[in-house]
C-alpha cells in the first residue's frame, strides 16, 4: 500500500491527464485473493486399494437434454459395484456438468454406505470437477454449483481421497454405462433411437449395481 503522501504526489502529477487515466486513491477495501492449491495429476503411489470412476452425459443437446450418470468402483482391480441412472429429480435445466457431479456424489454415497476406510482414488474426465474437488479451482454460479458444494462438504472420516483427471478415451466404461442408461430410458418410453438399439443389443452383467429402472440385481 502506498503512503497517503505518495498518493497525493501521484494524484498531483496526474491532473493534466484525461480523467480516465488519472491515478487516484480508492476507498474500496481490497480483499486478499484466496490461495488455491496447485493442480495435482501425478500418479498416486503406492496405488490405492479402491479406485472409482465417474462420468455424466446430457443428450441429445447440452444444455437442455436428458441427463444420466455412471460410476464404477474397483477393489484391487476387480469391479465390485456399478451404478448408472437417468437423472429425473434435478429441478433445473440439465447440463453435462450436472451429470458429472451426480456421478461423483454416487461414489461418495457408496463410500459412506459401505463404510470404506483408507485411501481411495477417484478418476473423472471432467477437468473442472477434478480441479474443484482438489481445491485449485473455484465454484462459480453455474447450474451445477449446489451439487459441487454438496460434494465438497461430504465428510468421510477415515477416508483419504485422491482426485485425478483422465482423458475421455480412458473413461470408456463409465461413458458406455451412461449411454446405456439413456438407451434404456428411450426404450422404456417407447421411443428407442437407432443408437439405443445398438447399445442394448450388447448384453451386460452388472456386478451388484443397479439398472436404470432402479431394480437391484443380485451379485
Amino acid at each position: 500500500m502506498l503512503a497517503e503522501s505518495r498518493w497525493a504526489e501521484l494524484a498531483e502529477q496526474a491532473k493534466p491527464m484525461p480523467r480516465k487515466f488519472r491515478l487516484e486513491p480508492s476507498g474500496k477495501i481490497h480483499k486478499p485473493k484466496r490461495e488455491r492449491r496447485a493442480f495435482d495429476n501425478s500418479v498416486v503411489h503406492p496405488p490405492t486399494p479402491y479406485e472409482c470412476w465417474f462420468d455424466g452425459a446430457c443428450e441429445p443437446v447440452n444444455p437442455g437434454g436428458t441427463g444420466a450418470y455412471a460410476m464404477v468402483v474397483r477393489l484391487d482391480g476387480r469391479t465390485v459395484y456399478e451404478e448408472y441412472f437417468v437423472i429425473r429429480d434435478w429441478p433445473r435445466i440439465m447440463t453435462n456438468n450436472v451429470g458429472e457431479y451426480y456421478g461423483l456424489l454416487a461414489i461418495l454415497r457408496y463410500l459412506a454406505k459401505e463404510k470404506i476406510q483408507g485411501r481411495v482414488t477417484v478418476f473423472g474426465d471432467s477437468a473442472m470437477v477434478i480441479k474443484q474437488m482438489q481445491g485449485c479451482m473455484g465454484i462459480s454460479k453455474g447450474i451445477y454449483a449446489p451439487l459441487a458444494l454438496q460434494a465438497r462438504e461430504v465428510s468421510l472420516p477415515g477416508v483419504e481421497i485422491y482426485y485425478r483427471w483422465i482423458p475421455r478415451e480412458k473413461n470408456t466404461e463409465c461413458d458406455a454405462l451412461a449411454e446405456r442408461a439413456l438407451a434404456v430410458w428411450s426404450w422404456n418410453r417407447g421411443e428407442p433411437t437407432k443408437r439405443a438399439m445398438e447399445v442394448l443389443s450388447v448384453p451386460r452383467e452388472v456386478p451388484g449395481g443397479y439398472v436404470p429402472t432402479g431394480q437391484a440385481r443380485a451379485e
